[in-house]
């Protein structure tokens, strides 16, 4: 019998004593082997699965994430694919996948996350795709993303996303429908700025939900354009200072009123400008008032 088929029904045996029944084990043929555990209502991850393990499958279980799994997945520090899809996954505990530094795939999709930790992903420095798309999330970590420097596929559809800050230089796929966008000018300015940079990128049909006048319109269409009342800061033009610098003599306008009798019991009133200019010299003007008695 072949070292692999040894291999195979070792590895039966071991799937037959964690009470998995059915569960289907076949090798690959880079030799890594592939364990297919889902539609097997189970509600744990198998902890004792052999640690040559490169690729699992516990798609549409009962699974979600106890202390226990936790501690099962530090077991498999082999695995290239990981499918939690179809499960009762409620929250990313931080630093959930650390043991699992040769992760390629992860798939978390079809859940029910609405809580994901900032060290949820951490240690995953090879992490090429990542699927948390129809879950419950509203918002994402703002450093989750810090450590898949060699993430190039990001799926984020059907959640209940309102506005996204991440920055990774190696995405290419990027898929954002089924989101209610805020559409503010950040917003759009910064997808946009990812799709300039990133010739590869492709950002999925999106459109945007608020504020009113964008509702409907794709987020990357020509027609969705940053307006005031989009934009989630309302930029204002340079407050115009009012200088208080005491006028220069040159600048400076006298009046000078003088008041006197005449001799013969007129009274006068004369009021007189001095010129502040060249010109106003030239135009220098006096007024006279004569009230006589």
């Amino acid at each position: 019998m072949a070292a692999s088929e040894l291999l195979l029904v070792w590895l039966a045996s071991t799937l037959l004593t964690t009470g998995v029944a059915g569960a289907e084990a076949q090798l690959v043929t880079t030799g890594g082997l592939v364990v297919n555990c889902s539609f097997k209502t189970l509600k744990f991850i198998p902890s004792n699965y052999s640690q040559t393990i490169t690729k699992l499958i516990l798609s549409n279980n009962l699974i979600d994430l106890s202390s226990d799994d936790e501690a099962a997945l530090k077991n498999y520090s082999n695995l290239i694919e990981l499918h939690l899809d179809g499960n009762w996954l409620t929250d990313l505990p931080g630093k959930l996948f650390e043991a699992m530094s040769k992760l390629e795939v992860l798939n978390l999709s079809h859940n029910n996350i609405s809580r994901v930790e900032p060290k949820a992903l951490a240690g995953l420095v090879n992490l090429r795709e990542l699927d948390l798309s129809y879950n419950r999330l509203q918002s994402l970590p703002l450093h989750l993303l810090d450590d898949l420097k060699k993430l190039s596929i990001l799926r984020l559809g059907g959640n209940t996303l309102q506005e996204l800050d991440i920055s990774v230089d190696s995405l290419k796929v990027l898929d954002l429908k089924g989101n209610p966008w805020n559409c503010s000018c950040v917003f759009l300015n910064r997808v946009k700025s990812m799709t300039d940079s990133k010739v590869q990128m492709r950002v999925s049909n999106a459109t945007c939900a608020s504020p009113e006048d964008q509702s409907g319109k794709g987020i990357l269409d020509n027609g969705t354009s940053c307006s005031s009342g989009s934009s989630s800061t309302t930029t204002l033009p340079p407050p115009t200072t009012q200088s208080t610098t005491k006028p220069t003599s040159a600048q400076t306008t006298t009046h000078s009123v003088s008041l006197a009798v005449s001799t013969n019991a007129s009274l006068v009133l004369t009021v007189s400008r001095k010129p502040s200019s060249r010109q106003e010299q030239l135009h220098s003007m006096e007024t006279s008032y004569e009230l006589k008695t």
